[in-house]
């Protein structure tokens, strides 16, 4: 595969979109860490409990997809790497859920089993800097 000339090709279609003169709509695949983990023989506890984990399952994603699949973004090994820490529960922990990490599956936050007046009351005494500061 020719990546210099699909990046070229590539940065016109996306540039030619955002000017609205695109001959067709751009198309992008997404995989997340479920696809990679068990790819690479790993389990969610491994990936969210450790972040040397977390890094070789994003940047060898990353370079996997890079490689192997064809579609309207950038392709080949990068000039920078993104990565990014694994927080999308974040919200619900903030807020006092407990979070479940599976071993084969997706964290996940646990019900607050409150009434809409208990949870209220709750989310009106969280102290949000204390709760930014702790996570800082």
């Amino acid at each position: 595969m020719d990546y210099k000339k699909h990046n070229e090709e590539n940065a016109k279609l996306w540039e030619d979109y955002r000017n609205r003169t695109n001959a067709r709509v751009p198309v992008t695949i997404a995989f997340d860490e479920q696809f990679h983990l068990h790819r690479l023989g790993r389990t969610f506890r491994q990936y969210y409990g450790d972040v040397r984990t977390q890094v070789e399952i994003q940047l060898d994603g990353q370079k996997w997809v890079r490689e192997n699949v064809l579609q309207d973004a950038e392709m080949g090994i990068p000039q920078e790497w993104n990565i990014s820490p694994p927080c999308w529960m974040g919200e619900n922990e903030f807020f006092g859920a407990d979070i479940v990490v599976q071993e084969n599956d997706y964290s996940w936050g646990m019900p607050l089993e409150l009434s809409k007046a208990e949870l209220l009351k709750k989310l009106q005494g969280i102290d949000v800097k204390e709760r930014v500061q702790a996570w800082t």
